[in-house]
């Protein structure tokens, strides 16, 4: 982990305890509830997206017994991997946009841009790990599983799935 992604990873967690803060006090402050609605069907994805990784990499990725699931050995093309390739990092896009629109709070939306921000600058230096540590598999696996478009990521797995 570089001293940039360290920073960044702070400043994305002051960003989004920022927004966690302004839902807990301003939730709907403008008072648009299908805006509302959206943005916590926004979080639940969220969660999804945010946990189900850990179970793909605990799983598949060839960790030893003992240690985080970060510490994969094999790369990882199933579950939430076949439809991105970073799919904690669509998690926080997706966790910081719907408490947006949860809040509706003009500091929240600030706070928003600047943890996607965050998250989108994590993910070249994410796949630069990534492809020194599984060379062509990796390579391969680019082409074929989008960065961030999960609806895009969907469509060609099911295309993969019907051929």
């Amino acid at each position: 982990m570089t001293g940039w992604d360290c920073a960044s990873g702070w400043v994305m967690a002051a960003a989004l305890g920022g927004q966690i803060v302004l839902a807990a006090l301003r939730h709907n402050h403008a008072g648009l509830d299908l805006l509302a609605n959206v943005g916590w069907g926004v979080l639940w994805l969220s969660a999804i997206l945010g946990w189900w990784p850990i179970l793909a990499l605990r799983r598949h990725g060839g960790v030893e017994k003992g240690r985080s699931y970060m510490h994969t050995t094999q790369l990882v093309t199933r579950g939430p991997y076949a439809l991105v390739r970073h799919p904690q990092y669509l998690a926080g896009i997706l966790l910081s946009v719907g408490l947006a629109l949860i809040t509706q709070v003009w500091i929240s939306g600030g706070l928003a841009i600047v943890a996607i921000a965050c998250n989108l600058l994590a993910g070249p230096a994410e796949e630069a790990r990534s492809h020194a540590k599984f060379a062509f598999a990796y390579a391969n696996y680019v082409t074929q599983v989008p960065r961030w478009n999960l609806v895009l990521g969907i469509v060609r797995w099911f295309r993969r799935c019907r051929s």
